[in-house]
């Protein structure tokens, strides 16, 4: 699925599961995603959760800043980083998600 640029995304409000509805309909490739106030500003959202993302342009490399609007929580991500989730199994995000803050 190819993904929107953000200039395809300025000025629009989507909001949205990329489920389908009820009906069975398909969905809107870009239907979980919708457009920030400042420019390459993008909500990501579902059931689940809320977060914005942007590019931070502060520090000495570009790094994508991810906030979460539930707790206003904000990490930013160098290109290593970002790269070192492909690295990932799948295994190492479900045991993120069992104990999301840590054991309790």
């Amino acid at each position: 699925m190819p993904s929107p640029s953000s200039s395809d995304l300025q000025g629009q409000d989507i909001v949205g599961s990329r489920d389908g509805d009820a009906a069975g309909d398909a969905p809107d490739p870009g239907s979980w995603l919708r457009s920030g106030p400042a420019d390459g500003e993008l909500t990501v959202t579902n059931e689940f959760a809320r977060v914005r993302v942007r590019v931070d342009r502060d520090g000495n490399d570009l790094r994508l800043a991810v906030r979460s609007l539930r707790t206003g929580r904000e990490v930013f991500f160098d290109a290593l980083q970002l790269e070192s989730l492909t690295w990932l199994e799948e295994s190492a995000y479900r045991s993120l998600l069992t104990e999301p803050f840590g054991p309790p």
